[in-house]
């Protein structure tokens, strides 16, 4: 054990400062000061206690402690007693530059910070405009598509009016996905049938112009991913 000659306290044999005032453990050669060996005179006072030892007695054993809890120093990295006030590696403190020696509870600076971070109950205004851009190319697709239905179920005698008629009932289909999807946009509710929504938006190409719309709200809907819940 290495004896503290400022303080008395018992050091562990590897400390270069104490760990209880922080006192320079070695001396002007640099070695550790060593405190005096007692084994010799506890052998010698066992002796003079009625030779209990020498007849064969049972030796006294001390219970030994529980092995100290360890922490790292956060200075120099290195394993110290978790009750020491200071490193005996480095003279720190352990625990770092944190008044009372222990390191301040944080836990509400990052629930505020995980709020601040949060986005409430209502969409980004960029998520918004992602979802009445999708609404708007469906509401385009859909009165595209019932055009054409209109058109061919009122000429349908006319050769050749049968792929009109098929693409009309696309650009309704498209039409009612793209409202669906600009919806849940708004909603945050869904992020692959929001996104899914603004594409069938942007191939319904309502009246040429609903394309575009439908880019616009898959732009939007894209970069604000981290906003949907699920």
């Amino acid at each position: 054990m290495a004896k503290c000659p400022k303080c008395g306290a018992d050091n562990p044999d590897y400390a270069f400062f104490c760990g209880k005032c922080s006192a320079d453990l070695r001396d002007s050669s640099g070695n550790i000061i060593q405190a005096p060996d007692t084994s010799a005179e506890t052998t010698a006072q066992s002796q003079t206690t009625g030779g209990q030892t020498e007849k064969g007695w049972a030796t006294p054993v001390t219970p030994k402690s529980a092995p100290p809890q360890l922490i790292f120093c956060v200075w120099c990295g290195r394993q110290v007693n978790a009750t020491t006030l200071f490193c005996p590696y480095c003279r720190k403190n352990p625990r770092g530059p944190w008044e009372g020696g222990s390191r301040p509870d944080l836990s509400d600076y990052y629930t505020s910070i995980s709020y601040d971070m949060s986005y409430g109950d209502k969409a980004s205004g960029t998520l918004v405009l992602g979802g009445v851009m999708a609404i708007l190319a469906g509401a385009l697709a859909l009165g595209q598509g019932l055009l054409y239905l209109t058109l061919t179920s009122a000429v349908s005698y006319v050769p050749g009016t049968g792929p009109i008629c098929l693409c009309g009932g696309l650009d309704a289909l498209f039409g009612v996905g793209s409202l669906f999807g600009g919806y849940l946009a708004i909603k945050r509710s869904s992020f692959a049938l929001a996104l899914a929504g603004a594409i069938v938006g942007m191939l319904g190409i309502g009246f040429l112009i609903g394309g575009l719309f439908g880019l616009i709200a898959l732009i939007c809907v894209a970069i604000s991913r981290h906003e949907f819940t699920d």
